[in-house]
């Protein structure tokens, strides 16, 4: 079966919904993923996840120019020049270049707060266990976020610290997992 624009947007939406809802909540956008017949590098859950939230009226920012030029033909989105210019900023996997990404992010300003970036991230491994807080969580919350994590982590709260500004998070991985932390949502790793 074929990706439909509609009907397969429409579910990976109601999957973002949940897990921004309910952040640190696990859920999954495989079956939507694997209808995608699509010849490229981007992995079926980030391509579907992208041509879900790209349109015509965002831009946003991936360092492979080949990925970033199939995108934009695919979804009508503008490629931004600069990380800082991007809505949506798909990092690359590893900890070094997340943690630029995040650091570069714009995370909007206090008059439109609500302009700071979404930061894609694909979570490899499990890495330690952190402990998530905030609005959409009952006392706190106990996962994993991938074995970069603790790299990443003290960024995003760094660009976090000054609320409403800030920098929503969405973690993916390639069986199609998919946790998103928005910025209110406070982490601190487990001991």
């Amino acid at each position: 079966m074929n990706w439909d624009a509609v009907h397969h947007s429409q579910q990976v939406y109601r999957q973002l919904v949940q897990s921004f809802s309910y952040p640190g909540t696990l859920v999954s956008v495989a079956q939507e993923a694997g209808t995608l017949e699509l010849e490229t590098a981007i992995p079926g859950p980030l391509l579907a996840l992208l041509l879900t939230l790209l349109d015509r009226e965002v831009s946003f920012w991936c360092a492979d120019q080949k990925n970033s030029a199939f995108l934009h033909q695919l979804t009508g989105a503008r490629p931004a020049a600069e990380i800082a210019q991007a809505a949506f900023v798909l990092a690359e996997p590893n900890a070094a270049a997340t943690c630029e990404a995040l650091e570069q992010a714009y995370a909007g300003n206090l008059i439109d707060p609500q302009t700071g970036a979404s930061v894609l991230i694909e979570m490899t491994g499990s890495g330690p266990q952190w402990r998530l807080r905030g609005p959409g969580i009952l006392d706190s919350k106990h996962i994993h976020l991938g074995e970069t994590a603790s790299e990443w982590v003290p960024v995003r709260s760094r660009q976090n610290r000054e609320f409403p500004l800030g920098l929503d998070v969405i973690l993916w991985n390639r069986q199609g997992e998919v946790v998103a932390l928005p910025r209110t949502t406070q982490i601190e790793e487990v001991q």
